[in-house]
């Protein structure tokens, strides 16, 4: 009687062991399908590229206008100087009897004048004129009347014996692009300062504006 029982549930335990592994998922369609739900993105979808690309255009109007309009700012920076460096040798050229020069230096990049002594008869520096250093601003042209001069070896004498000419000075930045000139008119005590290389008309063929050259009194 024993016997039998025990026959009995060991029987029963075999079919109840056999049914657990019946029905016991299959580990390698439980993994594939877990490996198929979170496979990574490999490349961008259609809206997420539109946005990039409007991101770096609403970049780039911001940036490019910026830095263009700096070279354009130190340009104009270093064309106010030497219209200051004209005025001042203008004042100087109608109060003096000496002759004057304007000179380029190229390993300063600066505009400087000279006064001819008259006892040592020998040029020298004049104190009383402003140096006009040009910084990484290009010395583009210099026009004196009609006539086009060499930048590397300039020299612009005005003596009281010849009536002065109208003098432009064209400035542009290191790409040669942005250009600003100073011009100083014939008789002018002072320089103006104006966009562009004025390649259209000579110098001393332009309209003088007088309240700017330093002549408002005398009439038109």
């Amino acid at each position: 009687m024993r016997s039998e029982r025990a026959n009995r549930r060991t029987s029963e335990r075999g079919a109840g062991s056999s049914l657990r592994l019946s029905v016991s998922p299959s580990p390698r369609l439980f993994s594939s399908t877990r490996a198929t739900r979170r496979a990574p993105r490999t490349a961008f979808t259609l809206v997420e590229t539109i946005v990039v690309i409007v991101i770096l255009g609403v970049v780039g109007a911001l940036v490019v206008p910026r830095l263009t309009g700096g070279e354009s700012r130190r340009v104009r920076g270093a064309a106010e100087a030497v219209a200051e460096t004209l005025g001042a040798l203008a004042a100087r050229d109608a109060m003096l009897s000496q002759p004057l020069a304007l000179l380029y230096d190229a390993e300063r990049n600066a505009l400087h004048a000279q006064v001819l002594t008259r006892g040592e008869h020998s040029w020298r520096p004049d104190r009383l004129i402003p140096d006009a250093p040009l910084g990484s601003v290009r010395l583009a042209s210099v026009r004196v009347g009609h006539a086009e001069l060499d930048t590397q070896t300039l020299r612009v004498e005005l003596t009281q014996s010849q009536p002065r000419e109208a003098i432009r000075v064209v400035l542009t930045d290191e790409r040669g692009t942005n250009p600003w000139r100073a011009e100083l008119a014939p008789g002018a005590l002072r320089a103006v300062v104006r966009e562009g290389d004025g390649a259209d008309a000579p110098a001393s063929e332009e309209g003088i504006d007088l309240d700017e050259a330093g002549r408002e009194r005398e009439p038109w």
